[in-house]
């Protein structure tokens, strides 16, 4: 079970890296905070789906992307 979690978690980081550079031309901000998060450089995050993280990456502590906006009543 456990390897199957790594590789779904794995799946998920690499369409999240996928999805962070696809961003840029409309979310240059956005797009620049996710891949600093999954602590990719230039190189690998233009790299095809499946090559851009290897095994054993680390990743940043999350942070939000899109923090909360309080109204103040």
């Amino acid at each position: 079970r456990a390897r199957r979690l790594d590789q779904i978690l794995a799946n998920l980081i690499e369409a999240l890296r996928v999805i962070g550079y696809q961003l840029e031309p409309f979310m240059p901000v956005t797009s620049r905070r996710l891949l600093d998060l999954l602590n990719v450089d230039e190189a690998a995050a233009a790299a095809p789906f499946g090559q851009g993280i290897q095994p054993d990456h680390r990743v940043k502590p999350p942070a939000a992307l899109f923090p909360r906006i309080e109204v103040s009543k």
